[in-house]
């Protein structure tokens, strides 16, 4: 569940479209009381990549005095925000909103009725490690907005992110556990929606995410046609959690222990390019762990909506440790829903070991033996 920090919210909408013509330059101050100013290499909270043509006031939770951060420019520019008083010293999840300018300063002596009229509400998570924030960036749709809505009713106890196109396509929508009548306007046109259901869990400190089945194995979605004679159209989210959908874990977890004296980073595959955790980690400090979330591979399909993903994910060429010093990490299958540990020590660069995690005996039962390696089943949200 979303931690609730100064009047957080109750639902969340996650954007990401099509690049809008730039506005070239972001005062710190327009005249109207807003904060436009790019806080990139001073205190910053997060950063907000602003892809529609208009400028955006973003809240931690429910917009009002006490939860506004500051805003940020359209055109596709990405804005550090200001880091205020609603942000800590610890890492949360939490619902950001965001308000156009024009209903900012048309609303803003009535934050109730601002409420009534974001422009979109984003699932985010602010990590208290500056270096590790800077990796996460959340965009604003340039769909978002027009005369057209969605209205979105999700009655379960669990957060819902529709993606589009595809089990790991762009999220557009977000809908927290318990709310109705949640309306996000957009623009016109065709969308296929695809449900996952997510949670930040403390014990592995990344985000789990599942998602429903069909019985043929298939993710499930939604074909929805927005525009023409009706101006809105519902969508439910109970409808993923009856008891004849099966769930499905969407990925399987890498953690990553830093048992060696130096910093290190995970590269997955042959172009050595960098993991990043959902938390924004990249760089895992000596005595530290970090969890990764690995996606699971396709099954070749003529139909991307028909598309079924492996049920586990082979690695190789994988490697870890400082970027001018990497070591190969033994190549390994994982099983999606459960969490591997990869182990890393050593006193400097140059003498790095990696090893899994494997059990140290037989299991009475016959269900693993010595020298298996060791899964940690992660929770399906569901």
């Amino acid at each position: 569940m979303l931690k609730r920090k100064l009047g957080a919210a109750v639902a969340a909408i996650l954007g990401v479209g099509l690049l809008a013509s730039c506005i070239p330059f972001a005062p710190a101050e327009t005249g109207n009381g807003i904060d436009y100013a790019d806080y990139s290499g001073r205190d910053y909270s997060i950063k907000v990549k602003n892809e529609c043509s208009t400028n955006v006031v973003c809240f931690v939770g429910d917009p009002s005095a006490e939860t506004i951060i500051s805003g940020a420019t359209g055109g596709g520019k990405t804005t550090a925000l200001k880091k205020s008083s609603s942000f800590g010293a610890n890492s949360f999840d939490f619902v950001l909103n965001v308000v156009t300018e024009e209903n900012y300063l048309k609303y803003k002596n009535d934050y109730k009725e601002m409420a009534n009229n974001v422009l979109c509400r984003v699932y985010a998570f602010y990590n208290s490690d500056a270096e590790s924030n800077s990796n996460l960036i959340y965009t604003i749709s340039a769909r978002l907005g027009g005369q057209y809505y969605f209205l979105l009713n999700n009655t379960s106890k669990y957060n819902c992110e529709l993606r589009v196109d595809g089990l790991y396509g762009e999220p557009f929508c977000y809908a927290g556990a318990s709310t109705l009548k949640t309306k996000i306007y957009a623009q016109p046109g065709d969308y296929d929606f695809f449900p996952v259901f997510r949670k930040f869990d403390k014990n592995s400190g990344t985000i789990l995410s599942s998602y429903p089945k069909t019985a043929k194995g298939n993710p499930q979605y939604i074909p929805i046609g927005l525009g023409g004679d009706s101006d809105a159209v519902a969508i439910d989210c109970q409808q993923f959690l009856t008891s004849d959908i099966t769930m499905s874990a969407s990925a399987t977890y890498l953690k990553v222990s830093n048992q060696s004296k130096v910093g290190i980073k995970l590269f997955q595959g042959e172009n050595a390019i960098a993991s990043i955790t959902d938390t924004g980690i990249a760089t895992i400090n000596s005595g530290k762990d970090a969890t990764f979330t690995i996606k699971l591979d396709t099954i070749s399909s003529d139909d991307s909506k028909e598309t079924k993903y492996e049920v586990q994910k082979t690695i190789s060429s994988w490697k870890v440790g400082p970027e001018a010093n990497k070591i190969a990490v033994p190549s390994q299958i994982f099983e999606a829903g459960y969490r591997y540990v990869l182990v890393v020590e050593g006193s400097s660069w140059d003498d790095l070991t990696c090893h899994f995690e494997v059990y140290e005996s037989d299991d009475a039962e016959g269900s693993y033996k010595k020298g298996d390696l060791v899964k940690y089943p992660v929770d399906l949200v569901k």
